[in-house]
């Protein structure tokens, strides 16, 4: 495999084999920058350099960026490693779980600061899902093996808006 790959790339044998053990072991951690469209432009979260930059989507020009740490000391935070959107208002959300407590937090794409925590009702809570303003999500009750069941929550109603 590692010749096959030397030979169709011209990067050494070496490199591909050390690449694909490092890739697999339990030290590599998948790089992890999303990026959102909102509206006119990109929200890209490069938490590498710990930005939240905007970038105008019709000629990719950066027009701003702004210093965030929601995403630092996770330990500390319980930050699931997780941005999602809702797709019909393009709002942000900042997904964290502490001892299977799951609660959201709005990201101000112009500010990078967050909301107040929006707790979920169940807890063990799988895919959740924010869609028009209502957070849709699995959970498994505690006595139960393999039952699961979908649960809807309105954000209106939890946040007062």
């Amino acid at each position: 495999w590692a010749w096959d790959m030397e030979a169709e790339s011209g990067i050494d044998r070496e490199i591909w084999v050390g690449a694909n053990i490092f890739t697999n072991s339990i030290y590599y951690e998948k790089p992890y920058s999303p990026m959102f469209l909102v509206n006119e432009e990109l929200v890209l979260f490069d938490l590498y350099n710990d930005l939240l930059c905007r970038i105008d989507a019709y000629n990719c020009e950066v027009f701003d960026s702004i210093p965030v740490e929601f995403h630092k000391n996770r330990r500390k935070t319980n930050w699931e490693r997780e941005i999602i959107q809702d797709r019909v208002t393009k709002k942000l959300y900042a997904l964290y779980d502490h001892v299977g407590n799951t609660t959201l937090r709005e990201i101000d794409p112009e500010t990078g600061e967050l909301s107040t925590e929006i707790p979920l009702y169940y807890r063990y809570t799988e895919h959740v899902t924010v869609y028009n303003n209502k957070i849709y999500y699995i959970y498994r009750p505690f006595e139960s093996m393999q039952k699961k069941y979908l649960y809807v929550q309105d954000l209106d109603l939890i946040s007062g808006g």
